[in-house]
């Protein structure tokens, strides 16, 4: 996500350049930073990505995998950690 962001080259990417650089844990500069990449499409970039990546997976392990229940609940958990909001 953060070098989707710095990609941008823009203020944004600057101001969140200089928080990183800090290596601060002050909230505020933190969510600031979070904002920052929300605001420049980083993280819906980083969801599209795995989404992509989690399908391609699913496409090759589930002709391999008999069917059961731990099968549908992996698949499950995974739609889970792309799809939840973060």
């Amino acid at each position: 996500m953060v070098i989707h962001s710095m990609n941008k080259k823009d203020a944004k990417s600057e101001r969140l350049n200089h928080i990183l650089n800090l290596q601060t844990n002050d909230e505020k500069l933190l969510i600031e930073a979070i904002n920052i990449l929300k605001d420049n499409g980083s993280v819906e970039y980083a969801k599209n990505r795995a989404a992509n990546m989690m399908a391609n997976a699913w496409k090759e392990l589930d002709p391999a995998i008999p069917n059961s229940k731990a099968k549908k609940n992996i698949e499950h958990l995974s739609h889970y950690l792309i799809d939840r909001d973060i």
